[in-house]
């Protein structure tokens, strides 16, 4: 299955603190497993919360540093294609759901599949 995954994205992003009118389609990389806890999931749905408009527009920044372009999305559906050397019970196929900690679901690797990392949460 890691062959079919696509080197990179099409991502719902703004270039700067910037309100809804500002975002735009950008191309980026597809995520990496960067830590061993990570899973990478080809997305099915996604969804965009007040959280992410208040985000883009900055009015988090004395509370997070965001970099850009910031992908926006806190909610993600779809199947697992990656996942880390210690992702827990998670396999590769599994289909799953989560609330994003950074944000990023509305990604769409080329030519129109999403992509998201996820940050696990894995342990007895």
């Amino acid at each position: 299955m890691a062959d079919s995954i696509p080197s990179e994205m099409r991502a719902l992003t703004v270039p700067f603190h910037a309100s809804p009118d500002r975002l735009q389609v950008s191309t980026l990389p597809v995520p990496s497993i960067l830590l061993p806890t990570d899973v990478l999931i080809r997305v099915h749905a996604a969804s965009i919360n007040p959280i992410d408009v208040k985000k883009a527009a900055g009015m988090t920044r004395m509370l997070e540093t965001i970099r850009f372009p910031f992908v926006l999305g806190q909610d993600v559906s779809g199947v697992i294609v990656r996942i880390g050397t210690e992702a827990g019970d998670f396999q590769v196929g599994d289909e799953v759901y989560t609330p994003l900690r950074k944000g990023g679901s509305f990604a769409v690797p080329l030519p129109s599949v999403m992509m998201a990392l996820v940050m696990c949460i894995c342990g007895d």
